[in-house]
Protein backbone atom coordinates (compact mmCIF):
# COMPACT_ATOMS: atom_id res chain seq x y z
CA UNK A 1 0.00 0.00 0.00
CA UNK A 2 1.39 3.32 -1.02
CA UNK A 3 1.57 6.16 1.39
CA UNK A 4 -0.63 9.00 0.21
CA UNK A 5 1.63 11.54 1.81
CA UNK A 6 4.65 10.47 -0.21
CA UNK A 7 3.16 11.87 -3.42
CA UNK A 8 1.64 14.89 -1.75
CA UNK A 9 3.34 18.12 -2.68
CA UNK A 10 3.44 20.83 -0.05
CA UNK A 11 0.94 23.56 -0.76
CA UNK A 12 2.45 27.00 -0.98
CA UNK A 13 0.55 29.66 0.79
CA UNK A 14 -0.28 32.55 -1.47
CA UNK A 15 1.10 35.82 -0.32
CA UNK A 16 -1.38 38.62 0.04
CA UNK A 17 -0.67 40.96 -2.80
CA UNK A 18 -1.95 44.48 -2.69
CA UNK A 19 -1.87 46.31 -6.00
CA UNK A 20 -1.93 49.62 -4.21
CA UNK A 21 1.03 50.23 -1.96
CA UNK A 22 0.51 50.53 1.77
CA UNK A 23 1.63 54.15 1.66
CA UNK A 24 -0.93 54.92 -1.03
CA UNK A 25 -3.74 53.28 0.95
CA UNK A 26 -2.77 55.27 4.01
CA UNK A 27 -2.70 58.46 1.95
CA UNK A 28 -6.13 57.67 0.43
CA UNK A 29 -7.62 57.01 3.86
CA UNK A 30 -6.14 60.27 5.13
CA UNK A 31 -7.59 62.17 2.17
CA UNK A 32 -11.05 60.69 2.71
CA UNK A 33 -10.84 61.45 6.42
CA UNK A 34 -9.87 65.07 5.75
CA UNK A 35 -12.61 65.40 3.11
CA UNK A 36 -15.23 64.06 5.55
CA UNK A 37 -13.95 66.44 8.21
CA UNK A 38 -14.15 69.35 5.79
CA UNK A 39 -17.76 68.47 4.96
CA UNK A 40 -18.56 68.25 8.66
CA UNK A 41 -17.37 71.89 9.01
CA UNK A 42 -20.49 72.92 7.09
CA UNK A 43 -22.80 71.09 9.50
CA UNK A 44 -20.88 72.34 12.52
CA UNK A 45 -21.20 75.96 11.37
CA UNK A 46 -24.91 75.51 10.62
CA UNK A 47 -25.40 73.94 14.06
CA UNK A 48 -23.45 76.69 15.80
CA UNK A 49 -25.73 79.20 14.10
CA UNK A 50 -29.04 77.35 14.48
CA UNK A 51 -28.88 75.94 18.01
CA UNK A 52 -28.38 79.30 19.77
CA UNK A 53 -31.31 80.62 17.72
CA UNK A 54 -33.49 77.80 19.10
CA UNK A 55 -32.43 78.67 22.65
CA UNK A 56 -33.16 82.36 21.96
CA UNK A 57 -36.57 81.55 20.47
CA UNK A 58 -37.54 79.47 23.51
CA UNK A 59 -36.37 82.30 25.76
CA UNK A 60 -38.27 85.03 23.91
CA UNK A 61 -41.53 83.36 22.78
CA UNK A 62 -44.10 82.55 25.44
CA UNK A 63 -45.76 80.00 23.16
CA UNK A 64 -42.53 77.93 23.11
CA UNK A 65 -42.13 77.99 26.89
CA UNK A 66 -43.70 74.60 27.48
CA UNK A 67 -42.21 71.35 28.74
CA UNK A 68 -41.41 70.28 25.22
CA UNK A 69 -39.99 73.71 24.36
CA UNK A 70 -37.72 73.79 27.40
CA UNK A 71 -36.41 70.29 26.67
CA UNK A 72 -35.79 71.28 23.04
CA UNK A 73 -33.96 74.42 24.18
CA UNK A 74 -31.87 72.40 26.61
CA UNK A 75 -30.96 69.89 23.90
CA UNK A 76 -30.00 72.79 21.59
CA UNK A 77 -27.80 74.32 24.30
CA UNK A 78 -26.04 71.02 24.96
CA UNK A 79 -25.68 70.39 21.23
CA UNK A 80 -23.97 73.79 20.90
CA UNK A 81 -21.37 72.75 23.48
CA UNK A 82 -21.02 69.42 21.68
CA UNK A 83 -20.45 71.20 18.35
CA UNK A 84 -17.68 73.36 19.82
CA UNK A 85 -15.83 70.15 20.67
CA UNK A 86 -16.52 68.79 17.18
CA UNK A 87 -15.18 72.00 15.65
CA UNK A 88 -12.03 71.81 17.76
CA UNK A 89 -11.57 68.16 16.77
CA UNK A 90 -12.08 68.93 13.05
CA UNK A 91 -9.50 71.74 13.16
CA UNK A 92 -7.12 69.38 14.94
CA UNK A 93 -7.53 66.74 12.19
CA UNK A 94 -7.12 69.12 9.27
CA UNK A 95 -4.10 70.86 10.78
CA UNK A 96 -2.60 67.53 11.99
CA UNK A 97 -1.96 69.06 15.38
CA UNK A 98 -1.01 66.64 18.18
CA UNK A 99 -2.32 67.00 21.71
CA UNK A 100 -0.83 65.88 25.01
CA UNK A 101 -2.39 62.71 26.43
CA UNK A 102 -3.44 64.38 29.68
CA UNK A 103 -5.27 67.17 27.84
CA UNK A 104 -6.74 64.69 25.37
CA UNK A 105 -8.18 62.59 28.21
CA UNK A 106 -9.83 65.65 29.75
CA UNK A 107 -11.31 66.66 26.41
CA UNK A 108 -12.61 63.18 25.66
CA UNK A 109 -14.07 62.80 29.17
CA UNK A 110 -16.01 66.06 28.87
CA UNK A 111 -17.09 65.08 25.34
CA UNK A 112 -18.43 61.74 26.60
CA UNK A 113 -20.28 63.42 29.48
CA UNK A 114 -21.90 65.96 27.14
CA UNK A 115 -22.91 63.24 24.66
CA UNK A 116 -24.40 61.06 27.40
CA UNK A 117 -26.27 64.01 28.90
CA UNK A 118 -27.68 64.89 25.51
CA UNK A 119 -28.90 61.33 24.98
CA UNK A 120 -30.59 61.19 28.38
CA UNK A 121 -32.37 64.49 27.70
CA UNK A 122 -33.66 63.27 24.33
CA UNK A 123 -35.48 60.34 26.04
CA UNK A 124 -38.11 62.49 27.82
CA UNK A 125 -38.67 64.44 24.61
CA UNK A 126 -39.47 61.16 22.83
CA UNK A 127 -41.86 60.14 25.60
CA UNK A 128 -43.61 63.51 25.53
Amino acid sequence: MRNKRANHKPVRKAKAVCKVGAANVSAMIQEVYIAATSISFIFIILGLWGNPNIVYAVYRKKSLQTKCGFITGLIAAIETIFLYFEFFHAVQIVSEWAMLKSKCLKMILFYVVITTTQNFIICPLGCE
